[in-house]
């Protein structure tokens, strides 16, 4: 008999897929596997069927090796910050009381904070701060229970939020002959000719011009908003553990 309704806590691996986790080094989002943890409230209603609402946060790191930048430049980057509350319904396949197959299909949403990026070439810095964005989400997995117990559980998660980041940059006029013959590379959209615009593209643009341009850069400071589109897929492999239900 199942009992009416369960609590469980759950930690696992997120791992990036398509162009979340991609590593071209362009318009990708460039996340590494991280780490998910979790809470969920399981009410079964009956012939096998919960709902299920669950709470989630994942952390994944940025890759910034993979950012292409002109030698002679630096770039350090943060790590995505996730956070998906999500309701469903959960199906359990019959079986004993040791095992049993299962699936489940949710809709919430997902809330996430981009990573800081920061980009030097000589005494210009650029500054992409952290931003938050949020979407609808959805998520499907399929799984098996353990003794009632434990759920080993493989979850898709997929949402598109914006993020209206914030760009900034510092720097001296000092080495205006110094990057002669040299490409600037300039943060996301700062320097470039689309920098007066409002336009949305991926998190991890960043433009190499040349040394005319980079002089709109190459001022005192400076700053301008941008937005920024980054799907989220995100394959969650993931043990749960019930530790509390009635009997």
């Amino acid at each position: 008999m199942q009992p009416s309704w369960r609590f469980a806590l759950k930690g696992g691996i997120a791992n990036p897929v398509g162009e979340f986790g991609m590593k071209s080094g362009g318009e990708d989002g460039l996340a590494e596997p991280g780490f998910v943890l979790g809470a969920q409230v399981s009410l079964y209603l009956g012939s096998g069927v919960s709902w299920t609402t669950s709470a989630s946060f994942a952390l994944n790191k940025v890759d910034d090796s993979r950012i292409i930048v002109p030698s002679g430049t630096t770039v350090e980057a943060g790590s995505w910050f996730t956070v998906w509350p999500m309701t469903g319904f959960r199906f359990e396949g019959r079986g004993s009381s040791s095992f049993s197959l299962n699936g489940m299909i949710q809709v919430g949403m997902m809330i996430g904070r981009s990573p800081e990026l920061t980009v030097q070439q000589f005494d210009v810095v650029g500054v992409a701060a952290p931003a938050t964005g949020s979407s609808i989400a959805f998520g499907i997995g399929i799984g098996c229970a353990l003794n009632r117990t434990f759920l080993l559980e493989v979850s898709y998660l997929s949402a598109s939020p914006e993020y209206d980041i914030l760009i900034s940059a510092e720097g001296l006029r000092q080495h205006k002959e110094q990057s002669k013959g040299q490409d600037c590379c300039c943060l996301c959209w700062v320097c470039s000719s689309e920098a007066t615009k409002t336009s949305t593209r991926r998190p991890f643009v960043i433009d190499q011009t040349s040394r005319k341009d980079a002089l709109i850069l190459d001022c005192r400071s400076t700053s301008r908003p941008s937005t920024a589109s980054a799907p989220h897929w995100l394959l969650d492999v993931g043990c749960s553990m019930f530790i509390w239900q009635p009997s």
